[in-house]
C-alpha cells in the first residue's frame, strides 16, 4: 500500500463457489498473459498476488475474478542514451496501428498536439480526394464505434478545434479545405438506418462527437455538406442526430 500504486487488499470473486467474493488480507492483479496447463490444458492467465507474508506471480483459471489496474499504452520509440518509452514528437512516422483488419498511421495535430488517425474508423486508406470511396470508412450509430487501445471518439470541442476553429493549417470551412485539412476529410456521407441506404455520398461530411444532444437521444455531429438553395458548399458547425437511426463516419483521437 505503500508503494506508488497504493494496492489494496480487494480479494477476490471465487469461481468455485457461485462466485462469492472473498475480501480477505489479499492482493490479486490479472496480469495480460494467457497461460495453458500443460496437464489439464487448462485456459488459464497469469496473475500477481500478495498476502501477509510473501508475493507471488502464478497462474489460474481465468474464470476468477481478479482486480485489474491499467497501465497508459504508449508508441514503442527509445534510444540507446534514452531507453525511456516516450509519445513521439511526429507518431506519424512511427509504427502502424493494427485494428480490426486494418494498418492505420497517425498525424499530429498543428493546432492542439493531439495524434489522431490517419483516416475515417475502417476506411482503407488516407484519401486522395472528397470522393474517394476507399477513404470514407464505415458508418456508425452514436455510441457504436470502438477505436484502437488508447483512441477514443473526439468531443465535440475537440473536432472543432482541429476543423471548424483551427488556429493553425488549414480551417475547415467547406469540402476543399476538409480535405486539406491535416485529418484529410472525405465527404463520406451518412447511412439513413430506416431504410438502410447511404445518402450524400460525396456531398456532405458527417462525423460523429461522443457528446450527446438533451431531448432527442442523439448525438452531436460537424460537417460540411451542399446548400442545393444557394448552389453552394457551406459549413454545418454542429447538429443533431438520432443515435438509432444514422449512421455516421468517426475519426478516432489518442486519449
Amino acid at each position: 500500500f505503500s508503494s506508488f500504486l497504493k494496492i489494496p487488499t480487494a480479494g477476490y470473486r471465487n469461481r468455485s463457489n457461485g462466485g462469492v467474493i472473498t475480501t480477505d488480507s489479499a492482493v490479486f492483479l490479472w496480469t495480460r498473459d494467457p497461460f495453458v496447463d500443460s496437464g489439464t490444458k487448462a485456459q488459464q492467465a497469469k496473475y500477481f498476488s500478495i498476502d501477509s507474508s510473501s508475493i507471488n506471480f502464478n497462474n489460474l483459471d481465468r474464470a476468477y475474478g481478479f482486480s485489474i489496474r491499467c497501465i497508459k499504452t504508449k508508441f514503442s520509440v527509445s534510444t540507446a542514451n534514452d531507453p525511456v518509452v516516450n509519445d513521439p514528437s511526429d507518431p506519424s512516422t512511427e509504427d502502424t496501428i493494427n485494428f480490426n483488419g486494418f494498418k492505420y498511421k497517425t498525424v499530429l495535430s498543428p493546432n492542439t498536439g493531439k495524434i489522431w488517425l490517419d483516416r475515417n474508423l475502417g476506411a482503407k486508406q488516407v484519401a486522395t480526394s472528397s470522393t474517394d470511396t476507399d477513404a470514407y470508412g464505415a458508418y456508425y450509430q452514436f455510441g457504436a464505434a470502438k477505436c484502437p487501445v488508447g483512441f477514443g471518439v473526439p468531443t465535440e470541442a475537440e473536432l472543432k478545434a482541429e476543423t471548424t476553429e483551427a488556429t493553425a493549417g488549414i480551417k475547415v470551412i467547406n469540402f476543399d479545405s476538409a480535405l486539406k485539412n491535416f485529418l484529410q476529410i472525405p465527404a463520406a456521407g451518412f447511412l439513413n438506418n430506416i431504410g438502410n441506404n447511404l445518402a450524400g455520398v460525396g456531398e456532405q461530411v458527417a462525423m460523429w462527437t461522443k457528446d450527446e444532444s438533451v431531448g432527442i437521444e442523439g448525438g452531436r455531429a460537424l460537417g460540411v455538406k451542399n446548400d442545393w438553395v444557394n448552389r453552394k458548399k457551406v459549413l454545418i458547425a454542429e447538429f443533431n442526430n438520432s443515435r438509432i437511426h444514422v449512421g455516421l463516419s468517426v475519426r478516432c483521437v489518442k486519449d
